[in-house]
């Protein structure tokens, strides 16, 4: 799940776009087909993915919208993120400043630095 939306941001998925086939994905990766049904369904939950007839697309909504509910899981992994920083004196809006550089002008591979 991450991997795709990592790919929305990077802008290697766009709005609107269809995204492959439950059997097709499963294939290329190596992934169980329940496994990729299932991220797909999340994904919709979440509101990035749209399911349509004939699969599944990028949400065309600009900000993506949606629930309460993944708001607080957000909020809550964040929360984690900055105990742990602070708990390791870690420059938290510094670190935070830096994967936003990274996000805005890098290769997919540079986010695994």
């Amino acid at each position: 799940m991450f991997q795709i939306k990592r790919a929305i941001v990077l802008g290697n998925l766009k709005r609107g776009q269809s995204m492959p086939s439950v059997r097709s994905l499963a294939g290329d990766i190596g992934v169980n087909l329940h496994t990729i049904n299932k991220a797909y369904k999340l994904l919709v939950e979440e509101g990035v993915l749209v399911q349509e007839k004939k699969g599944f697309t990028v949400s065309c909504e600009k900000p993506i919208q949606t629930s309460e509910e993944n708001k607080k899981q957000i909020q809550q992994k964040l929360d984690e993120i900055i105990i742990d920083g602070l708990i390791f004196d870690l420059d938290i809006e510094a670190l935070i400043e830096q994967r936003l550089n990274i996000l805005e002008g890098c290769e997919i591979n540079d986010l695994d630095n």
